[in-house]
């Protein structure tokens, strides 16, 4: 609980008026995580669908896809019935694997969890 007080702390004290569009759906998306870290889930998961839906409308995909990777892992983390939904739009993400590595990385370690917890 100490760490979300400290990265809400730090994240209120950023000023993003000036920043680029890429750094201001960052930072909406981030403001999803400290809902999510809070409980607040309905709160949180409303940002992380604004900034990827931000992203989309600023053409930024590697930003919607991301901001879409970590709401699964939020909504896995809090055992939530959206988790295997958000999860199913970026697995069927084509050529995710060539495109952005990274985030296909993020999400085949999310698709292992789930299939992990559906076998607990």
């Amino acid at each position: 609980q100490g760490r979300v007080d400290e990265a809400e702390d730090t994240f209120h004290a950023i000023d993003g008026s000036s920043a680029s569009v890429g750094t201001r759906i960052t930072l909406a998306a981030t403001e999803g995580l400290l809902h999510f870290r809070r409980g607040r889930v309905v709160e949180g998961r409303t940002r992380y669908l604004d900034a990827a839906d931000w992203a989309r409308r600023e053409s930024h995909e590697y930003a919607r896809l991301l901001a879409l990777a970590y709401l699964a892992r939020e909504e896995l983390t809090a055992n939530t019935a959206k988790a295997s939904e958000t999860l199913k739009v970026l697995l069927e993400v084509q050529g995710l694997e060539e495109r952005y590595p990274d985030i296909a990385l993020v999400v085949e370690r999310l698709r292992q969890t789930a299939q992990a917890e559906k076998a607990l």
